[in-house]
C-alpha cells in the first residue's frame, strides 16, 4: 500500500522557490496578504501581524523560522523591498520618496540603505534605468 503524499506548492519568497506542503503555502499566502494590505499603513508590526493571524508573536516567529528560516520582522523587511522593487520598475513612480512611503518607509536614507543592501543598487538607480529603457 502507497501513502499519499500531501499535495505540495511553490511558494517564491527572498529570491527563492520553497517547497511547501497546502497548509503552509495557505499560512504564508494569508500572512503575505496581510503585510502588502497593511504595508503602507503605520499598523503594520510583528505583534499587528501576529494579531491578524490569531495567533502569539512566539507563535509566528517559530512557525516563519520553521517554514522560511526568517524571523518576522525579516519576513515583513523583504516584503516591502520587493514591492518597493516592483514600484522602481513602474513608469508612473518618478522618485525615491514616493516608492519608501508606498511601502511604509518613512525615513529615506535607511529605506535606500536597505534596498541597496538587498538588490546591490540603489532605488534611484532602479529607477532612472527603467526610465531609461522605456526612451
Amino acid at each position: 500500500m502507497t501513502k499519499m503524499n500531501p499535495q505540495k506548492n511553490l511558494f517564491y519568497f527572498n529570491k527563492t522557490h520553497y517547497l511547501l506542503s497546502n497548509e503552509e503555502n495557505l499560512w504564508l499566502k494569508r500572512l503575505e496578504a496581510i503585510v502588502t494590505r497593511e504595508m503602507c499603513s503605520g499598523r503594520l508590526s510583528v505583534s499587528f501581524a501576529a494579531h491578524e493571524m490569531n495567533v502569539s508573536e512566539r507563535h509566528l516567529c517559530r512557525k516563519l523560522k520553521s517554514i522560511l528560516g526568517v524571523s518576522p520582522n525579516k519576513f515583513i523587511r523583504i516584503m516591502r523591498l520587493q514591492e518597493a522593487h516592483a514600484l522602481t520598475q513602474d513608469p508612473v513612480m518618478e522618485n525615491v520618496q514616493s516608492v519608501a512611503h508606498r511601502v511604509g518607509y518613512k525615513r529615506l536614507d535607511y529605506f535606500s540603505d536597505l534596498y541597496e543592501k538587498y538588490y546591490g543598487f540603489t532605488p534611484l538607480e532602479s529607477i532612472s534605468q527603467n526610465s531609461c529603457q522605456l526612451v
